[in-house]
């Protein structure tokens, strides 16, 4: 892959090292066959810091590579908003009117009273 360091989901540069696609790595943890064997995870593609920024561009997120290096918790909530609406159409506002409605059903108890 071109320039720049390889990003992923799941290390510690930033979003992350991850194992190119199709490679899967082991997780300890109860399987399909009863808790007898191991977990099979697959991973996400590798992607340079340009061409994550470039998929980024192209969804209309644009970001610089010190974003991506040290994201913000805030940063990290407009990738996954937009890699959300963009593979699901789940959009912000969708979220927001689901969190009003169920906000607005609960209970509010002032303590003392």
């Amino acid at each position: 892959m071109s320039g720049g360091s390889s990003l992923g989901v799941g290390g510690s540069q930033g979003f992350g090292a991850s194992t190119p696609l199709g490679a899967s790595s082991n997780a300890m943890g109860a399987s399909a066959n009863g808790g007898a064997g191991m977990e099979t995870l697959q991973s996400f593609p590798q992607l340079s810091i340009s061409e994550l920024l470039s998929v980024l561009s192209e969804m209309g997120t644009p970001a610089t590579s010190e974003e991506l290096s040290k994201p913000t918790p805030e940063f990290a909530a407009k990738v996954f908003g937009a890699f959300l609406e963009s593979l699901n159409g789940v959009t912000g506002k969708w979220i927001e009117r689901q969190r009003d409605a169920i906000c607005g059903q609960l209970e509010y108890r002032v303590s003392g009273s």
